[in-house]
């Protein structure tokens, strides 16, 4: 699976935001915008909802494309419903979509079966969280929540007791995602290359 940057749409987040400390406005992000039972004190709180979490269906992909396409727009549709094309086969890379009481798909999480190193887990093979998007009108209703939950029932099925998962230092909101859903940050990784060159 082609890793990407995922795109954060901006998180609907009330008021009364603290000042500058980062520890701070972390955990204002999660009371506010990531909280399962979603009860808050703006105009706009949601209850938590009733969600049912799925595997994705051979008539559910382009529904699944659509979605990955605002987690990560900077791939094209037809791309999107190529990668699906090339995992829908495989048993460790399960798409899960959640769905309302009314049966429509609302977001969707993506995770791998690696056996290769993980950073910042001990052990192997490590349930790894690849993507998750929820539509900004169920977000706060425990979808992202649901969603976590599921992949980590799958892990567990695997014979996986970690799951890892990766956020840019410059995207607090996936961060602050990750907090809220009870994953720790245990390193922080520098990425270099250098291109070779082929005329010697």
């Amino acid at each position: 699976m082609t890793r990407r940057t995922p795109h954060w749409p901006e998180l609907e987040i009330g008021r009364h935001q603290p000042g500058g400390n980062t520890s701070e406005t972390l955990k204002y992000l999660l009371a506010q915008s990531l909280s399962s039972h979603a009860i808050n004190d703006f105009a706009g709180f949601r209850y938590r909802a009733n969600m049912r979490i799925a595997p994705c269906r051979p008539d559910e992909v382009d529904v699944l494309a659509r979605l990955r396409a605002r987690l990560w727009p900077e791939t094209g549709i037809a791309e999107h419903l190529a990668e699906i094309e090339q995992t829908a086969d495989n048993p460790d890379a399960p798409a899960l979509l959640a769905h309302t009481d009314d049966d429509v798909v609302v977001g969707f999480a993506e995770a791998t079966l690696r056996h290769d190193y993980v950073n910042g887990c001990d052990t192997s093979p490590v349930a790894y969280w690849e993507g998750i998007y929820v539509e900004l009108g169920h977000r706060r209703t425990g979808a992202a929540r649901d969603l976590c939950a599921a992949v980590e029932k799958r892990g567990r099925s695997l014979g996986c007791t970690e799951l890892g998962s990766d956020a840019l230092l410059d995207n607090p909101l996936g961060r602050a995602l990750h907090v809220g859903l009870g994953f720790e940050e245990r390193e922080r990784v520098v990425c270099y290359r250098k291109l070779l060159s082929h005329n010697n």
